[in-house]
């Protein structure tokens, strides 16, 4: 049994891996967590693995560093199952390229573009399975929203999405805005790649998902978990299959 744990800016997801398949998970929001850590002391996991693009705490790495097996820390000079022709591969995130790694196990030697919708979206591209080209990232919905808020002396912090494009106060029309300004993006960014991309695979991740989902077309394919479904192939491929 493979632990696999993704530590995000404001959440924390782990999960256990027999091959490829996935038994159990927990979602908290602190490496604190006690229902964390208790999960990651199960007494059938021999080895794990965790990708941080949140803060790493001296206690959580006191508590790994005890644990009865080993527990590796991804970096991005670790084999791929892919090539990776990033220029700043030093500056890629661990999250990226175990999104791309998911994107290679559900649709082999295909174009796939990954969007993963979180603090910021970010938009990875696999070509023919086998070439990690690169992408954008940009404002997630919380940082537009948070930026409107900051950056002027009036405006006031909203969260959530919106239903209606027209807002009719200006509470709406700020959730509005940063809503359907993410989404219209998604949409064109997905036409642009389309049209350089033949047969091209949209997957779609990150906590703001399900949200874009409802208004993109039924070809995306949407999985919650991409990342660790990626980060526990990307240990595979590093230390050899359990």
């Amino acid at each position: 049994m493979q632990a696999i744990v993704d530590i995000g800016n404001t959440r924390v997801k782990a999960t256990l891996f027999e091959g490829r398949t996935m038994q159990a998970i927990v979602e908290v929001s602190s490496l604190d967590d006690p229902d964390l850590l208790t999960f990651l002391q199960n007494a059938s996991i021999q080895r794990g693995i965790y990708a941080a693009t949140g803060k790493i705490s001296e206690p959580w790495r006191s508590f790994i560093d005890v644990l009865p097996y080993a527990f590796h820390s991804f970096e991005t000079g670790m084999r791929l199952p892919f090539e990776n022709e990033y220029r700043s591969p030093e500056t890629l995130g661990a999250d990226r390229l175990a999104n791309v790694a998911a994107a290679q196990v559900f649709f082999p030697k295909t174009n796939c573009l990954v969007i993963d919708a979180g603090s910021c979206v970010t938009y990875d591209l696999l070509e023919e399975g086998v070439r990690y080209k690169g992408g954008l990232i940009s404002p997630g919905l919380k940082m537009r929203q948070q930026s409107m808020h900051s950056f002027t002396e009036r405006l006031p912090l909203v969260e959530g999405t919106a239903d209606d494009i027209i807002g009719r106060s200006t509470e709406e029309a700020l959730r509005s805005g940063a809503f359907f300004g993410l989404l219209h993006e998604v949409e064109g960014l997905i036409g642009t790649f389309s049209e350089r991309y033949s047969d091209l695979q949209i997957l779609l991740t990150g906590g703001d998902a399900p949200s874009l989902e409802k208004h993109l077309e039924n070809s995306i394919f949407a999985r919650p978990q991409l990342a660790l479904v990626g980060l526990n192939e990307l240990c595979n491929h590093h230390f050899g299959s359990l």
